[in-house]
């Protein structure tokens, strides 16, 4: 894949080691500001969230070829690309959630993308956010939770794209809700 391909020359030009990338984003930003080219640190995040996304549609949702939604995250954040941040974030989020580590999703959401979203005044991602959090807490089997963030969001006027995934985010709730009922006697 081409993405990949240029995201390993970018990894090379800038000296970073798989290690450097999964590493301490503390240790990530130092690298950053000891830079004499900054900019290319966003365009290895473009190139990484570009994989992530060309594999989501081919289908494949977790494995090597979806790990390095985190280190795109990473350097979204210390580039200050904050919409890219949050976006890629939710691909985090998401490889966790179809690895069974739920909680760890529900605490990215909570404590680092909804507050990134609301700090750098980013509303427009803040409906699709609270989505993400209800089905995230379904799948921790908070149903009433979910539930009641997802009922919260029906005063909102969505984008079209939006209303599509609130309606599938809705229906897994449902369906996870539905199973754990128990049976009628």
């Amino acid at each position: 894949m081409v993405a990949q391909q240029v995201a390993e020359a970018y990894r090379a030009y800038l000296g970073l080691s798989l290690d450097d990338l999964n590493g301490p984003i503390a240790a990530l930003q130092e690298r950053l500001h000891a830079s004499d080219s900054p900019d290319d640190y966003k365009r290895l995040a473009d190139c990484f969230s570009l994989s992530v996304k060309s594999r989501r549609r081919q289908g494949i949702a977790i494995g090597p070829e979806t790990v390095v939604a985190l280190p795109a995250w990473k350097l979204y954040s210390i580039t200050g690309a904050w919409r890219q941040a949050v976006d890629s974030g939710q691909g985090v989020v998401d490889i966790l959630v179809n690895a069974g580590r739920m909680q760890q999703a529900l605490d990215i959401l909570e404590r680092q993308l909804l507050p990134t979203a609301e700090t750098y005044n980013l509303p427009e991602l803040i409906f699709g956010l609270r989505s993400h959090r209800a089905v995230t807490l379904a799948y921790t089997s908070d149903i009433p939770a979910a539930l009641a963030e997802i009922d919260s969001l029906s005063g909102y006027e969505p984008t079209p794209e939006q209303a599509a995934d609130f309606c599938r985010q809705k229906a897994i709730i449902e369906a996870l809700a539905a199973r754990q009922r128990p049976p009628a006697r």
